[in-house]
């Protein structure tokens, strides 16, 4: 039986292809410029982050929310960092946790420039072994487009088994009701 622990995930994680890095405020440059770069392609998945970061003050607002959420363990925000830890290029969260569970989703972009590279596969890869060593958790769970095929191919890559398509499940961030793919990965079953 996993146990759940009083531990928290470690503040940064590195790959072999990039490090994951808990946001502070010393970020909020780098997370508005990558928002601005990617705002068209990513408002459709994440409508509040593209809508409510579009200054430096918001920009700090926004990590200073994502703080407090980590403090009180209700999820886990990473900026991910090009291998030199120089550039901002996405941002892995661990959210909609159900610690009686234990569960979790994750939420995840990348810079288009990034795409293709192998980067977001190590980088799930890795978030989800913290989540099963370090919190305990027996599952993490993923909510996708079904249209958005890059992210279908990757879940199905990782080892993430679809659990089930909810036709008309979610108002995306551009106002379309469009259906939703869940896949799943338990304890023990990564790759």
């Amino acid at each position: 039986m996993n146990q759940i622990t009083e531990n928290n995930l470690p503040i940064k994680i590195q790959t072999g292809l990039c490090s994951l890095k808990k946001f502070e405020s010393a970020d909020s440059e780098s997370f508005l410029r990558l928002v601005e770069s990617e705002r068209q392609r990513i408002a459709p998945h994440f409508g509040v982050l593209a809508s409510s970061v579009s200054s430096l003050e918001e920009s700090i607002s926004y990590i200073d929310s994502l703080q407090a959420q980590w403090a009180a363990r209700e999820s886990y925000f990473y900026g991910m960092w090009d291998k030199s830890q120089t550039e901002l290029i996405g941002q892995m969260q661990v959210k909609n946790i159900e610690w009686k569970t234990p569960k979790a989703e994750l939420a995840f972009f990348i810079s288009q420039k990034h795409e293709g590279a192998g980067t977001m596969s190590s980088a799930i890869t890795e978030i989800c072994k913290q989540c099963f060593d370090k919190l305990g958790f027996v599952k993490v769970f993923l909510r996708v487009d079904p249209l958005n095929t890059r992210s279908v191919t990757l879940a199905k890559k990782l080892g993430f088994i679809q659990e089930g398509l909810f036709k008309k499940d979610h108002r995306n961030g551009v106002g379309e009701l469009i259906d939703v793919s869940y896949f799943g990965l338990f304890s023990g079953r990564l790759d």
